[in-house]
């Protein structure tokens, strides 16, 4: 089972049944970074993701869907994790691989355009 961080509890029991579907779906894709299994999910945010626009604002979640497998140690649990470390995301982004890239791989991992389901106009190759 996926770690979820104190954060994202409540989002848990407000969200939909398909969308926790999708989310046990993601987790089950081991860490984007390090393959290591139980990640938490992460929500995409800034950095590359306001490269194309999909970017709401400091502290606005762009969409429950928009979401990449972590291990906490890149999430909110270490150094320089994205959502709590002592690295922007841009610096996360040119360490790691941008959070757009990891959200596309999720998509094609899956077979899903969660981009679709977030109501958002981003083609995504399945090639």
């Amino acid at each position: 089972m996926a770690c979820i961080p104190p954060t994202q509890l409540t989002r848990c029991f407000m969200a939909t049944a398909e969308l926790k579907r999708h989310w046990s779906r993601v987790a089950a894709l081991n860490c984007c970074i390090s393959n290591q299994p139980n990640p938490s999910i992460h929500h995409v945010h800034g950095g590359s993701m306001r490269d194309i626009k999909l970017h709401k604002g400091l502290g606005q979640k762009t969409s429950d869907w928009l979401v990449i497998p972590l291990h906490p140690r890149y999430h909110y649990d270490g150094p320089d994790a994205i959502d709590g470390g002592g690295i922007t995301v841009r610096e996360w982004e040119e360490k790691y691989g941008t959070q757009l890239e990891f959200l596309e791989m999720v998509c094609r991992r899956l077979g899903v355009d969660v981009f679709a389901l977030a109501g958002l106009d981003h083609k995504v190759s399945f090639k």
